[in-house]
């Protein structure tokens, strides 16, 4: 015991003395708190040269409730598996929860197949039982498997049982107008979550039974989904979602087709509510910069999500009122001519609520960095620009971009803004007064070391500290450094 408690406080001693790897990537000359590059030591470390520049892995990045404890965990794969972390609100970072010995808390290597999109980007969780606690849902080639997050032991354990749902076909795996439609949502409003896929038929609702350790379908299929009505094209399945839009506690089935966007609700199966919403027909959101913008969001507090959807013009909102009406005008600000063509742009836009007034802040990159939108009365205002900094160089690429999210990792309400940077995962917390993000927690900024010597030997450090994965580091103290180091705490947690 005593020896471990040394060699733990070794690789303390040495994180605080670590070269910065991978700088030469970063444009900032120095390198900040809102930077486009942000602090050289951030937590959890998932950093290119660990895999995480691959779709296979940070498009698994996301955040839910795992343990029912107020604050959401932070999820990602990578390709040996997936990772843990629980945010730690006095220290302002990240902390591994993973396994005792800071592994995996659920192997899922890429060498068995889980690099395939049929696979990962299945990945999600949704709480099928009701008790506050959020399962995992992931489709091998085995099926979909249901996984409960064990506190104690760290890890995740298995529920479903054989033949699972979804399995790889005879000569091959579903395509992806199945596999991307995976997706969990409360119907019935009984706060147990179901499951929807949209497979060649249509789409179809399962129920988790508990006892039999697996789905049971309930309803009729929706045809409306299937196949033979062009099902398949990412145009339509791709928006396939769920919202409250009536705000009942219990949620609509919506999705695009060629004549505009369907809204169905459930009453043992599902009949569709309201006309259909022409402007979002194939004459206007044939473009994938049109139709994956399509969103829900309660953003004015009344209980009802409303619908957001981005045509050339700029975004839509609508609201349901026994059908969708636009309300107020188009945010021009987020239009093709303002660049919201491009990919780096329009799969940013999205809403949570930053102040925790439970109403949903717009929020969506520039060339410059983040815009923050709020929406009072009929009209949408600027709240902040470009802050913080996520500029082009580097969060155009893919696996930048794509990870900008929000999600309330601490559990007061206030929703996070999250991205994968240039030197691992960038947490950042909105200050209602200066109406602008800061991190939670400042850190202390010092010179980075260099020289190979110390290359050499952080690689060393690295491997026997940290399981042998790679990470980046530099000589910097937390927030509150006279706070003891503890096994799996933000000092030797990383990814």
């Amino acid at each position: 015991m005593r020896r471990g408690i040394l060699a733990l406080a070794g690789c303390v001693v040495a994180l605080l003395t670590l070269p910065a790897v991978g700088r030469a990537a970063c444009p900032d000359v120095k390198p900040n708190d809102l930077s486009s590059c942000g602090p050289l030591f951030t937590l959890p470390q998932w950093v290119d040269a660990s895999g995480w520049d691959k779709p296979s892995s940070y498009e698994t990045i996301q955040t839910a409730n795992l343990d029912g404890k107020p604050g959401a965990e932070l999820l990602g794969r990578s390709p040996v598996g997936l990772w843990v972390e629980r945010y730690d609100s006095a220290a302002g970072q990240w902390a591994l929860a993973g396994t005792a010995e800071g592994g995996v808390a659920l192997p899922l290597p890429d060498s068995e197949g889980w690099a395939q999109p049929n696979s990962y980007l299945t990945l999600q969780t949704g709480d099928l039982d009701g008790d506050g606690a959020a399962e995992l849902l992931l489709r091998g080639k085995e099926g979909l498997q249901v996984y409960a997050w064990d506190d104690a032991a760290a890890t995740f354990s298995p529920l479903a049982a054989s033949p699972l749902l979804l399995a790889d076909e005879p000569g091959g795996q579903p395509n992806l107008s199945i596999a991307e439609t995976i997706q969990t949502a409360d119907v019935d409003g009984d706060k147990k979550a179901e499951l929807l896929v949209r497979m060649r038929d249509g789409l179809r609702t399962y129920r988790w039974n508990a006892s039999a350790k697996g789905f049971e379908q309930v309803g009729a299929t929706l045809t409306a989904l299937a196949d033979a009505n062009e099902g398949y094209w990412p145009g339509f399945y791709q928006t396939i979602q769920t919202a409250d839009v009536d705000g009942d506690g219990r949620v609509e089935l919506l999705s695009r087709l060629a004549d505009g966007l369907h809204t169905w609700r459930w009453a043992d199966g599902w009949t569709e509510a309201g006309a259909v919403l022409s402007n979002l027909s194939d004459q206007f959101f044939d473009k994938p910069q049109y139709w994956q913008t399509v969103q829900t969001g309660d953003v004015d507090g009344n209980g009802g999500a409303e619908l957001l959807a981005r045509g050339a013009g700029g975004l839509h909102t609508f609201r349901w009122a026994a059908g969708w009406q636009e309300a107020g005008r188009t945010l021009a600000a987020l239009s093709d001519s303002h660049g919201y063509d491009k990919p780096d742009r329009y799969r940013t836009i999205q809403t949570g609520d930053l102040d925790g007034d439970r109403k949903a802040e717009l929020i969506a990159r520039v060339a410059a960095g983040i815009d923050v939108y709020r929406r009072e009365g009929s009209d949408w205002t600027k709240l902040a620009s470009a802050t913080p900094a996520l500029a082009d160089d580097p969060w155009a690429e893919a696996q930048h971009y794509a990870t900008i999210q929000t999600g309330d990792t601490d559990g007061d309400g206030h929703a996070e803004l999250l991205g994968r940077g240039s030197f691992g995962m960038r947490t950042f917390a909105w200050d209602e007064a200066r109406k602008a993000f800061r991190r939670p927690r400042p850190y202390g900024d010092f010179p980075a070391f260099t020289g190979e010597a110390e290359r050499a030997a952080y690689a060393a450090l690295g491997h026997s500290c940290l399981g042998g994965r790679p990470t980046s580091a530099t000589r910097r103290t937390p927030a509150r450094p006279r706070r003891s180091p503890r096994p799996r705490s933000t000092a030797t947690a990383a990814g």
